[in-house]
């Protein structure tokens, strides 16, 4: 006759019900890591796989998303490591806007759709790390530092270095909301104050294409052409320089 179970044995943990409520979480943690889209679905898997191998070892009394955060940065940074992405960044048709009809509309279209992942783009990797944990799954920083495995005063340093991003974003994130609205001179203002506020902000490309569509919204077609020709300048290869072009392309 068996023996039934004491209270205090441990529930084995269900890996699927983990896998299914959580595969979102780690696949947008993941981009926001910096893994591209593309990649997004085998790297996801395998930090399952991983998070299968050690599953026996979480601690059921913790939040459990810290948790899979450790394992995603690992994957992140080996994905990084890989470096395959950087030429990739840049040479990739399927990051850019396509080339056919509408070009400009469908650059912005991105744009907006990635705002989040394009303004952490701006971070290096551990800034970005450091941030998205903190102010994006809101962990506090001793956590934190204790998952990355840094020190508490390494954590806040990082966090300072990153703090201006969301300043930042708010403000083009308003220039962008006005220009789709028809109010080009309201995100030609607010284009210039991040100019005056973040002159070599963590978003000073974003802002510059930005300043490019609204000058050209605002009829202003000299200007524009002018600042056209500074952002190819100052960011050869950028990944706005679709919806820059499709801008410029729009002058009569």
């Amino acid at each position: 006759m068996g023996h039934a179970a004491t209270t205090d044995e441990p529930i084995p943990i269900d890996f699927r019900s983990v896998f299914e409520d959580t595969f979102d979480y780690v696949w947008l943690t993941l981009r926001r890591l910096g893994v591209r889209e593309r990649d997004l679905e085998d790297v996801t898997h395998d930090v399952f796989v991983v998070v299968h191998r050690h599953l026996d070892t979480y601690d059921r009394e913790r939040p459990i998303r810290p948790w899979l955060f450790a394992f995603a940065i690992r994957a992140a940074a080996d994905y990084r490591r890989l470096a395959r992405h950087r030429v990739e960044l840049r040479d990739d048709p399927s990051t850019l806007a396509d080339p056919g009809p509408g070009p400009h509309e469908q650059a912005v279209t991105r744009e907006r759709l990635d705002l989040v992942a394009l303004a952490l783009d701006a971070l290096d990797f551990d800034r970005r790390a450091i941030f998205v944990l903190h102010h994006i799954d809101e962990v506090p920083v001793n956590q934190a530092a204790l998952i990355l495995g840094i020190p508490v005063n390494t954590a806040h340093s990082r966090l300072r270095l990153a703090s201006t991003l969301p300043a930042e974003r708010a403000l083009l994130d308003r220039a962008r909301r006005d220009l789709l609205s028809g109010e080009a001179p309201a995100a030609l203002e607010e284009v210039e104050t991040h100019a005056r506020l973040f002159r070599h902000g963590l978003l000073s490309e974003e802002r510059d294409a930005l300043r490019v569509e609204a000058l050209v919204a605002a009829q202003r077609y000299e200007p524009a052409r002018a600042a056209g020709a500074r952002f190819h300048a100052a960011y050869p290869g950028s990944m706005l320089g679709p919806a820059v072009e499709g801008a410029l392309r729009t002058i009569p």
